[in-house]
């Protein structure tokens, strides 16, 4: 049996020990009959259907060929099962995603969507890494949480505009606790962002909404060739210009 492991994004194959075998046991509703890829977690054995692995994930897809010699492919047997590095928990609501009898539907919890977002992330499911999002985005959690979660996992930036937009105009600034969710990097370039609109509202009034999101794309890197603007008018421009060349300002 052979456990893979991700280096740079791959699965490079490493041998498990024989202990491994010891006090197996199979997943009463994922060791389905008719599945044809084995699967090992912790102690237990889940038998699926290669085929949403094979169609979903490129990593999965070079994982699950057919040796160039003839031979049979990891993951075809009991005794050739890919040992995956989740919890039979996590893994079991991942599953859920294929074998959901109610299609859409779905009874998650934060932590529920946060382990799948994890594994389909780290084992390269775009799509069920996308659902994951839009299912998140309809749960109740705070920007800060929503951005310590979506940049740890590589969302899309443009997903995260409207949350660093509010974490920018809001009128308390970022307390230690949520910097220290957020992280050093993120935290300061929130604080900066706050100390540049509060400049140019000290003289020109708060940017539109049009102007702030331009600002924080700039901020994103999503538009690097254009300064952020606070509004149209070529004054006010010149004016954040300065803000971000000498990084003057205070925040609330």
């Amino acid at each position: 049996m052979v456990s893979p492991r991700m280096v740079n994004g791959t699965i490079l194959l490493q041998p498990v020990s024989p202990t491994t075998f010891k006090n197996l046991q199979r997943h009463p509703q994922y060791y389905i009959q008719g599945g044809d890829l084995h699967i090992l977690v912790g102690n237990t054995l889940f038998r699926v259907h290669s085929y949403f692995f094979d169609r979903e994930s490129q990593v999965f897809k070079d994982l699950l060929a057919v040796p160039p010699s003839g031979g049979s492919r990891q993951g075809s047997e009991d005794s050739s099962a890919i040992v995956l590095e989740t919890t039979r928990e996590d893994f079991e609501s991942f599953l859920f995603i294929f074998y959901n009898p109610q299609f859409t539907v779905y009874e998650f919890s934060l932590q529920d969507w946060t382990a799948v977002l994890d594994q389909a992330h780290r084992w390269g499911f775009q799509s069920i890494k996308d659902l994951s999002i839009r299912e998140l985005q309809t749960l109740d959690i705070s920007d800060v949480q929503r951005v310590s979660l979506y940049e740890q996992y590589d969302v899309k930036k443009e997903i995260l505009v409207p949350l660093y937009s509010n974490l920018c105009i809001r009128p308390e600034a970022l307390s230690i606790e949520e910097a220290e969710i957020l992280g050093m990097a993120t935290a300061v370039r929130i604080f900066q962002g706050r100390e540049r609109i509060n400049a140019r509202a000290a003289k020109k009034g708060p940017p539109s909404p049009e102007d702030l999101q331009r600002f924080v794309k700039s901020m994103l890197g999503l538009c690097p060739s254009k300064k952020p603007d606070p509004d149209t008018n070529p004054e006010s421009k010149t004016e954040l210009s300065k803000v971000e060349t000498n990084g003057s300002g205070k925040a609330a």
